[in-house]
């Protein structure tokens, strides 16, 4: 590419295999890096976004959802459509509500969580929320913060496996060391600890499938 002060790049990586195509992102980030010139870069890919953007920006409908760091988009997503779009298996979202002493109790009352202060005061015992929790912030075996169920897949993904967990009529799923998860057969119970510092809460989705807002303090 000749020298500018702007480059513009439209889905460049989209019709290269997977190896080819993490080859070229690492040549684009140190592109970037010794020349420091500023780059909009389209993709529908989460990962190239996390891996090339110093900002990124979400578009949903033709419109800018959020904007903001990596680090802004992964951990303050502005709505569960956010949520969905970055992390890979996508995130736990969990319907429920808030109770009045300050616990998330899942729609079917299978399990409870305790949330934080912030969290709380933002909104209303009795309203409809989800909680959202991403499959890396669980942990097979027991812990402060501590759900029960039962086996329902797992899936191989080399060095981790993919854990599916039934807990009452809703499924979540958790990444894990290969050799933890090495005795795992389906239909056995399981614990799982979260990581409360993991933990997003948000409105329920809309009726029209509009996502529901993160609640924050």
């Amino acid at each position: 590419m000749r020298p500018a002060r702007a480059f513009l790049l439209d889905e460049p990586l989209s019709h290269l295999d997977a190896k080819l195509r993490q080859a070229m992102r690492a040549e684009l980030k140190a592109i970037g890096a010794v020349r420091r010139t500023t780059t909009l870069y389209v993709t529908h890919d989460s990962v190239e976004a996390l891996a090339l953007g110093d900002r990124i920006g979400v578009i949903r409908e033709g419109r800018i959802v959020q904007t903001g760091t990596r680090e802004e988009i992964w951990h303050q997503p502005y709505d569960t459509f956010v949520a969905r779009s970055f992390g890979r298996p996508r995130i736990n979202l969990l319907p429920g509500t808030v109770t009045g002493h300050g616990t998330f109790l899942s729609a079917d009352r299978f399990f409870e969580i305790p949330l934080g202060p912030l969290a709380v005061r933002s909104a209303a015992p009795g309203a409809p929320v989800q909680i959202g929790v991403r499959p890396r912030d669980l942990s097979l075996g027991s812990g402060p913060v501590e759900l029960t169920g039962t086996v329902y897949i797992t899936e191989v993904l080399g060095r981790a496996t993919e854990v599916t967990v039934r807990l009452g009529g809703q499924h979540l799923s958790l990444v894990a060391p290969r050799a933890d998860a090495a005795g795992l057969r389906p239909d056995a119970p399981v614990r799982l600890t979260v990581r409360p510092e993991g933990l997003l809460l948000f409105e329920a989705d809309g009726a029209g499938g509009e996502p529901g807002r993160r609640v924050t303090g």
